[in-house]
């Protein structure tokens, strides 16, 4: 839906999607980072996911807006 442009907000939905697949990646990893306060590999897959979600609601928010 999202190539044929069929449905608003695909392209989104994909894309939260396909970051649920990092944040997986990331939990499965030893990732460690510093950003103000040190987040290891379970800190950093709520941050993913919390982007992910978002992302995700926005296409799914797109896509209903017609009905």
């Amino acid at each position: 839906m999202w190539a044929t442009g069929r449905l608003a907000g695909a392209g989104l939905v994909t894309l939260g999607i396909g970051l649920t697949i990092v944040a997986g990646a990331v939990q499965a990893s030893d990732l460690s980072v510093r950003l103000i306060l040190p987040f290891d590999h379970n800190g950093l897959i709520h941050l993913v996911q919390l982007v992910a979600t978002m992302v995700l609601v926005t296409g799914l928010r797109r896509g209903l807006e017609r009905y």
